[in-house]
């Protein structure tokens, strides 16, 4: 099993108390301002010394930026002159990203893929998902499928109605043929049993009910339809 939305990339999450930069005569900006020139690595012009241009460069030692305390450690200028250390300031927190956010369907998602255990199916593998979504999803999520399960839901879905089709179809023939609304009843009792049979040939053989038996079942339907038009 796969995912491929991983939460692997580290980050720094600086939360900033309002009320109290506010109260100490510090702006947001000026916090903003005082990490981007300690830690950006903002490039500011160029400066030439014995025939070679330099970069300028804004940005603290190496020693002082190693580790997320460096942080706490700047000070910042309030309105009245004075420096306050950012660390009565700030709240830092230490959390993972993905790198990158996929979408689906114009949503952010997350697509899950898996290989199929020995004995089961596509439709098995379906099911356990959508029971597992259920029961840890709650209504802000929502599922969807895509590639060979979206394609086996769609095609199982189109041959239960060709299966239904069918059988209301035969059945109109039945009664335009016998004339009677009562009689097809009597020969479509068959078509359970029929059924039946091909189920117990599915178990037996240990196969699985997929979109090639489905299909077979509904030519089993029409063969008897045959049948019995040609005894009678």
């Amino acid at each position: 099993m796969d995912v491929n939305l991983k939460f692997n990339k580290p980050e720094l999450n600086v939360s900033i108390d309002r009320a109290k930069a506010n109260a100490l005569g510090v702006s947001v900006d000026d916090i903003a301002q005082t990490l981007q020139l300690a830690f950006s690595g903002q490039r500011f012009g160029y400066f030439i010394m014995q025939g070679k241009q330099y970069q300028v460069i804004g940005q603290v030692d190496r020693e002082n930026r190693d580790v997320p305390y460096d942080l706490s450690k700047l000070y910042v200028k309030t309105n009245s002159g004075g420096l306050v250390q950012l660390d009565n300031l700030i709240e830092i927190k230490e959390i993972s990203s993905p790198p990158q956010l996929y979408h689906f369907n114009r949503y952010q998602s997350a697509t899950i893929s898996a290989g199929l255990a020995p004995g089961y199916t596509i439709g098995d593998g379906i099911n356990e998902m959508k029971h597992i979504g259920d029961s840890l999803l709650d209504e802000s999520f929502s599922t969807d499928l895509t590639g060979p399960s979206r394609d086996f839901a769609e095609s199982s879905s189109n041959v239960w109605f060709a299966f239904v089709l069918a059988i209301i179809l035969i059945y109109l023939v039945l009664a335009a043929q016998f004339e009677s609304f009562v009689d097809p009843f009597i020969i479509m009792i068959t078509v359970p049993l029929a059924i039946c049979g091909a189920l117990i040939s599915l178990w037996y053989f240990n196969q699985t009910l997929n979109i090639f038996s489905q299909i077979g079942i509904i030519m089993l339907i029409v063969l008897c339809y045959k049948k019995w038009n040609s005894n009678c």
